[in-house]
């Protein structure tokens, strides 16, 4: 009997190294085209940061790689992209299916071309036009590139960088790309009671190691302000506080 919508299935308590399998299926047949890492800020289940290339062992690695085809190729999806959520857990290798989102992690596509030099989006267009997708690895500019996530715990007002800080991102980080998700009122108090936090914007950066990715990370986070100055009210004309006075 097929449950309704009013109940749910539990398994297992889930723990390990949350990561994402992107790949896509051809014909039947299950391909990935990376592990990227889920990091979330400390003591939450808020996502801080998604880092490519992975950092899990590489027989892990293939080992989640592998799970994901098998489930995809298991449940007959075909002919487009998947992004498989799991955890990898580190004492036994044991490897559990968070999720199967069967589509392309949007997010995700910039990290791809920035370390691989070829974007998922290539592949969705081959799947589209019948053609065999071609994927090539670490033939990118960088050698890591992260998307990180900009959040709120105590819900306050953020406003988008001026033109001028834009201006300045271009010309420090060329091929950074942020995105902003601004909101007001009941929209932000909405994510807030159901999210615990405000995600506010992302921006995804490449460097040449994972080092030199930290380091423009920390560039960006010192030249982008999204809090509005606190406004200054003084007592008296402004006669009087004009220098000399």
């Amino acid at each position: 009997e097929v449950c309704d919508a009013y109940h749910l299935i539990g398994e297992e308590p889930l723990d390990g190294v949350q990561v994402n399998v992107d790949g896509y299926v051809d014909r039947g047949a299950a391909h990935c085209l990376g592990v990227v890492d889920s990091v979330m800020y400390p003591g939450t289940i808020a996502f801080q940061r998604f880092e490519y290339p992975s950092r899990l062992p590489e027989a892990a690695q293939r080992e989640v790689e592998r799970v994901a085809r098998r489930a995809l190729e298991a449940i007959g999806f075909d002919h487009g992209l998947f992004n498989v959520e799991l955890f990898w857990r580190p004492r036994d290798g044991a490897v559990r299916i968070i999720e199967i989102n069967p589509r392309l992690a949007a997010q995700f596509a910039d990290l791809y071309e920035k370390v691989d030099g070829t974007n998922p989006y290539g592949v969705l267009a081959d799947l589209a036009i019948g053609r065999a997708p071609r994927w090539i690895r670490r033939a990118g500019r960088y050698g890591a590139a992260a998307s990180f996530v900009f959040r709120e715990f105590d819900g306050a007002i953020k406003v988008a960088p001026s033109r001028a800080e834009i201006r300045w991102l271009q010309a420090a980080h060329p091929g950074t790309c942020l995105q902003t998700f601004i909101k007001r009122g009941a929209s932000r108090g909405r994510e807030m009671k159901w999210l615990g936090s405000y995600r506010y914007a992302t921006v995804n950066i490449g460097g040449r190691d994972r080092e030199d990715l930290f380091r423009c990370y920390d560039s960006v986070c010192a030249n982008l302000a999204f809090e509005r100055p606190p406004r200054l009210v003084f007592e008296g004309t402004l006669d009087a506080l004009r220098p000399g006075r």
